[in-house]
């Protein structure tokens, strides 16, 4: 039962950091447009 219970975790645990990561993208790709939009509309 332990052993499952740390497998649980750990892949829980993995899951956060990798919705973690995916919402860094996110706001990155969000602030790169947000960058293009700006130089464009200074052309």
């Amino acid at each position: 039962m332990e052993r499952v219970n740390r497998e649980d975790a750990t892949d829980e645990l993995r899951r956060m950091e990798d919705l973690k990561n995916a919402r860094k993208e996110l706001e990155k790709n969000k602030e790169e447009k947000l960058v293009s939009q700006k130089v464009f509309r200074a052309i």
